[in-house]
């Protein structure tokens, strides 16, 4: 029987939907290296743990109009 690490790990459509992106978002954050992510093959994982400290960094503040330089 495999021995299981207790990490939990997500494709790249689940994590963009986690963050409330879309897909081609996350691949950007991966390759800006803001969202460590794993190639196995051709499949992209990631860290659960890694995506939800993402989290309140992937988009603008809700709170600043767009256009607003102040």
């Amino acid at each position: 029987m495999p021995k299981t690490t207790g990490e939990h790990w997500m494709g790249v459509p689940d994590a963009a939907l986690h963050l409330g992106i879309t897909n081609r978002a996350v691949y950007r954050l991966i390759d800006e290296g803001s969202l460590p992510a794993y190639k196995l093959g051709r499949v992209i994982r990631l860290r659960r743990q890694n995506v939800e400290a993402q989290g309140g960094r992937s988009g603008a503040d809700p709170d600043t109009p767009a256009g607003d330089s102040a």
